[in-house]
């Protein structure tokens, strides 16, 4: 046992560290201050984000789809809270499309096009997705953790950001709230 010790002592540190952080709340410290940094949009009109669909080939603008509830949802295939993630959205897209809400999926995948169509289909995911292009995306800043959502009123304000991976049931309330309004 004490050899097993010596040869995994740093992973022991950094597993009872993380545990720490986790049991104390620390660990989200870094999740609150960028949402209160992204917060600080709340309210801005976004209307400079767009991309080409990766399937349909059409060409997205969020400025088009003012009237509508937008979620827009900047993932990667490789990042296992995405994965978790998007069957909700697939099915918030079933559930309330024809209601007024929309999904853009913004892939953050780096010259990995083909990746992304394979996991899109192998996914069944039913809303488009664009790839991630900060030129086209400027009005939001910088992305700097996925999954990050956020969720665009019908005047096409920002109403809330939610960074890092959210339950099904914050998003699906707040969605619904957005709808009835």
């Amino acid at each position: 046992m004490l050899n097993f010790l010596k040869k995994n002592y740093s992973n022991l540190i950094l597993a009872i560290i993380l545990i720490v952080f986790l049991y104390t709340g620390k660990f989200n410290i870094f999740f609150e201050k960028y949402k209160a940094y992204m917060g600080e949009d709340r309210g801005k009109v976004v209307n400079e984000i767009s991309g080409i669909d990766i399937i349909s080939k059409k060409e997205i603008k969020v400025s088009d789809l003012k009237g509508k509830v937008v979620l827009l949802n900047f993932w990667a295939t490789w990042c296992p809270p995405c994965r978790i993630e998007i069957p909700n959205f697939v099915d918030f897209y079933s559930k309330y499309h024809d209601k007024g809400f929309e999904i853009i999926g913004i892939s953050v995948d780096e010259n990995n096009i083909e990746g992304v169509k394979s996991f899109i289909k192998k996914e069944n995911i039913n809303y488009p997705v664009v790839m991630y292009n900060y030129k086209n995306m400027k009005s939001l800043g910088e992305i700097v953790a996925v999954p990050t959502s956020i969720l665009i009123n019908k005047e096409g304000k920002i109403e809330d950001v939610y960074p890092g991976f959210y339950m099904k049931s914050t998003f699906e309330r707040d969605i619904k709230k957005l709808l009835e309004n």
